[in-house]
């Protein structure tokens, strides 16, 4: 067990040395890998790589996406931090299928938001909405991220290391300030988890927006709502 978390403090060492995004560090360390056979992964190799791949599409039945992360964490694990890059040269990629994305009307949106009690939730949605942030980019957002005089807002922790601006809308920012009333959260995160010095989960996220759209009873704005989860 020693040895496995050490090889877990190991990886998250070269993922940080290599600019990787929090969000990747964080999904890449959850694979279970070791924990699915019980042994070290220096003590295993492509054959129980295989064999894990297999068990993500036959009894997880992973969505194509997901399975490609844990196919890239474990690349990483052995390629990087184990040197061992010969275990993963035959690993297979599995193809996404292209899909339309629900794009929801202004009266489907405001239904959805009408339904959003919590100003934390409230304002989380109209920033993925509004402001076009990913999930992750919500969560990581930091209050000195907000500059209220410009309205503008920092995005720094993007999928591709590439900072931004988004500009605010007056709406945005009134519901920001209400949130910020109501929380008067401490710590650096502009919506903070438990412990003020950590983030707000995903899984959180995802069943406040799930249980959202299913009180607006709109098809449209749960798949919305599972868009921004996965």
């Amino acid at each position: 067990m020693a040895t496995t978390q050490r090889l877990r403090d190991r990886m998250i060492e070269d993922l940080v040395l290599r600019g990787m995004a929090p969000n990747t560090i964080e999904t890449y360390v959850r694979c279970n890998f070791a924990a699915h056979f019980g042994r070290s992964p220096h003590a295993m190799g492509a054959a129980e790589i295989r064999t894990f791949l297999l068990h993500l599409v036959q009894e997880r039945k992973l969505h194509p996406g997901t399975f490609n992360v844990y196919r890239g964490a474990l690349k990483f694990l052995y390629a990087v931090t184990l040197d061992r890059p010969e275990e993963t040269t035959r690993m297979p990629r599995m193809r996404l299928p292209m899909h339309i994305p629900a794009v929801l009307t202004g009266a489907e949106v405001a239904r959805l938001l009408a339904v959003l009690r919590k100003p934390r939730v409230r304002a989380m949605v109209m920033l993925a909405y509004g402001a076009g942030l990913r999930v992750s980019e919500v969560r990581n957002l930091r209050v000195d991220d907000i500059d209220p005089k410009r309205m503008l807002l920092h995005v720094q922790h993007t999928k591709r290391g590439r900072e931004r601006f988004v500009m605010l809308s007056p709406r945005l920012l009134a519901t920001l300030r209400e949130y910020w009333k109501a929380a008067r959260s401490k710590g650096p995160y502009l919506f903070p988890g438990r412990d003020p010095e950590k983030l707000y989960t995903r899984a959180a996220m995802h069943k406040a927006m799930v249980v959202a759209a299913r009180r607006a009873q709109n098809w449209s704005a749960w798949c919305v709502s599972v868009a921004l989860g996965t």
